[in-house]
C-alpha cells in the first residue's frame, strides 16, 4: 500500500473521514502535511495509536495549538484512549509548561465534553492507593536559627 492509501486509511481511523483533496487556503500543503502524518509518521516504529496521540495531545497543549488540539482529543478517543488518559496526558503538561497552558487545553477540551464522566468506585481506591510522597516536610518543631536571639547590638 503506498503512502497515499495509508493516510486515506489512517485518516479514516483517527477522523472518521476522507483526506483533504482540494479543500481550505492551501490544499497543496496540507495534502503535504496529511501524506507526511498519517502516511509515513504513524506508520514508523512501534507505537500504537494510542500512545502516539496522547504524545501529540501533549504537544499541542505545550504550544498551545488549540484547534488541532480539538481535533486531536477526539482522533485520541477514536484511538481507544480514554477520557482519563487525555485528562492525565494534559495534567502532565502543567509543571513542564506551565498552568496558564493547560487550562486552556482543559477549557478546549471541556468544550467537546471529553470530561463528563464520573470514576468508579473500584477506580477511586486505585488511585487512592497509590504511593504519596510529600512535596516538603514541615517539622515538629522550628529549626534552631528561627528561635536564635539575635543579638544586634555587636554589629558595626
Amino acid at each position: 500500500m503506498g503512502r497515499i492509501e495509508l493516510t486515506a486509511e489512517k485518516f479514516a481511523e483517527l477522523f472518521g473521514g476522507k483526506p483533504v483533496v482540494d479543500e481550505g487556503d492551501d490544499p497543496e500543503f496540507m495534502r503535504i502535511l496529511q501524506r507526511f502524518i498519517f502516511g509515513e509518521v504513524f506508520y514508523t516504529g512501534d507505537l500504537d495509536d494510542q500512545t502516539r496521540e496522547l504524545i501529540t495531545v501533549s504537544v499541542l497543549t505545550a504550544n498551545q495549538t488549540l484547534p488541532q488540539l480539538t481535533v486531536h482529543v477526539r482522533a485520541a478517543l477514536a484511538a481507544g484512549c480514554t477520557p482519563v488518559e487525555i485528562r492525565e496526558a494534559v495534567y502532565q503538561c502543567a509543571p513542564l509548561i506551565g498552568f496558564p497552558k493547560t487550562l486552556n487545553a482543559q477549557h478546549m477540551a471541556d468544550n467537546i465534553d471529553i470530561f463528563d464522566f464520573a470514576l468508579t468506585e473500584e477506580e477511586m481506591t486505585r488511585i487512592n492507593a497509590l504511593p504519596q510522597k510529600p512535596y516538603y516536610v514541615v517539622p515538629d518543631e522550628p529549626p534552631a536559627f528561627a528561635t536564635r536571639r539575635m543579638d544586634y547590638s555587636q554589629q558595626a
